[in-house]
């Protein structure tokens, strides 16, 4: 009996522990994004080309965004992860408008 237990133990703490992972990743990548766009907004100031920090930041947004469904209602984590999701598809925005 206590060999089971141990294993349970073992396959909860893996499960905290990959979950705690995912979360990270999906803040990293929108972190991460919303420097891209950052560079961007600097790149267009100095009059250089964004397209390849644009693409960056919108693979971000979209790895990001694959991720977060499974935490949806689940983690506090998720309002955050939403907010900035929606900072980095706003800053995104506001590059797509400068190019036009």
């Amino acid at each position: 009996m206590e060999y089971r237990a141990n294993i349970e133990t073992r396959i909860n703490h893996a499960l905290q522990s990959s979950e705690r992972a995912a979360i990270d990743f999906v803040f990293t990548e929108l972190t991460v994004g919303i420097t891209r766009c950052q560079i961007a907004r600097n790149r267009l100031r100095l009059g250089l080309d964004i397209s390849m920090a644009m693409q960056q930041a919108e693979a971000s947004l979209h790895g990001a965004s694959n991720s977060m469904h499974r935490f949806r209602y689940l983690h506090p984590e998720f309002d955050q992860m939403t907010a900035l999701a929606e900072r980095l598809r706003m800053e995104l925005n506001a590059l797509r408008d400068c190019q036009d």
